[in-house]
């Protein structure tokens, strides 16, 4: 595995925690907060 495979990795592994923080935060505001 060299450096670019690694990158994206990582990139992929960002993407999906700003996602699931965002799924998150939606979720808890249609509870009503």
């Amino acid at each position: 595995m060299d450096k670019y495979d690694q990158e994206v990795i990582l990139n992929k592994a960002a993407v999906s925690s700003v996602l699931a923080a965002l799924t998150a935060i939606f979720e808890w505001q249609e509870e009503g907060g």
